[in-house]
């Protein structure tokens, strides 16, 4: 299935903040227990959730193809963000 492809400033207006890793730019967005990444990079993991267990992260790597499943998703976990329109 194809992964929802947002570009910096969607993800910026949606409240994602750039960070970089190495030399790679990832966007992500924080919850209490971890944070969802989303990396333009990777086709096959474009969106991906760390949460912070006991000191150590588990990744989970999320099926997203729309915008909806991402704000649906956002809501579940409490997550401040604001909504666009594509």
């Amino acid at each position: 299935m194809e992964q929802l492809n947002l570009t910096p400033k969607q993800l910026e207006a949606i409240g994602f903040q750039k960070k970089e890793f190495g030399n790679i730019n990832r966007y992500a967005i924080g919850f209490i227990n971890g944070i969802f990444y989303y990396n333009p990079f990777d086709s096959k993991y474009t969106w991906y959730q760390r949460v912070e267990i006991n000191g150590g992260y588990n990744y989970v790597y999320l099926n997203i193809s729309s915008i909806d499943d991402l704000f649906k998703l956002l809501t579940f976990f409490q997550i401040t963000f604001n909504y666009i329109k594509l």
